[in-house]
C-alpha cells in the first residue's frame, strides 16, 4: 500500500506543515518579503491539480515527484529573485 493510499492523522499533518514552513518563517523573521515565495508555489499547486484532474483523473506517484521537483526549482528561483532585488 502506497503512502497516498492511507489516511494521515492530525499530528502528522501539523508536523509536515511545521517542518515545511519553518525555514520560510526564519527567513521572514529577517525580511518579511520572503512570503512572496508562496505565491508561485500556490500557482503551481492550482495549475498542476487542474492539469492532472483533467487529463488523468487524479495523480500518480510520478506526478507527485514531478510537482515536487518543480516546486523545489520554483522555490530556489523565487528566493534568488527576491534576494537579488531586495
Amino acid at each position: 500500500m502506497g503512502a497516498t493510499a492511507k489516511t494521515h492523522g492530525i499530528p502528522e499533518i501539523i508536523g509536515s506543515y511545521f517542518f515545511g514552513l519553518a525555514p520560510l518563517v526564519v527567513l521572514m523573521w529577517f525580511n518579511w518579503e520572503f512570503v512572496g515565495v508562496l505565491v508561485p508555489l500556490f500557482i503551481l499547486y492550482i495549475r498542476s491539480k487542474r492539469y492532472f484532474e483533467k487529463w488523468i483523473d487524479g495523480y500518480t506517484g510520478d506526478c507527485l515527484g514531478a510537482v515536487e521537483q518543480l516546486a523545489e526549482c520554483i522555490c530556489l528561483l523565487s528566493y534568488i529573485g527576491l534576494w537579488k532585488f531586495m
